[in-house]
């Protein structure tokens, strides 16, 4: 379990607001930016996601396909009761968390 990688990354635009002015980056080195932070946090979601592989965690069914670990990971299911609490082995991963 690694509580400290994001399973998600967001990005958002700054505010801008009035005080003292930094140097503003360029469009183009910000999109750039942006796209290295998304690749390092899709790497990073999908080592998490591989790291789970094996385990037996602690699954809230939500519906008839979904539930989550107690790590509030999605999980795949089917046959179960939504709103039990079950023990699964996690088997694999669609990549999409």
């Amino acid at each position: 379990m690694r509580p400290d990688v994001p399973a998600r990354v967001s990005l958002f635009a700054a505010a801008r607001h009035a005080g003292p002015r930094m140097p503003q980056v360029a469009g183009p080195a910000i999109k750039e930016r942006a796209r290295r932070l998304r690749a390092a946090g899709e790497a990073a979601l999908q080592r998490r996601l591989a790291s789970e592989i094996g385990a037996a965690r602690e699954v809230l069914i939500e519906s008839a396909t979904a539930g989550r670990t107690e790590h509030f990971l999605p999980v795949a299911i089917s046959g179960e009761t939504p709103g039990r609490v079950v023990k699964r082995l996690i088997g694999g991963h669609d990549a999409r968390g």
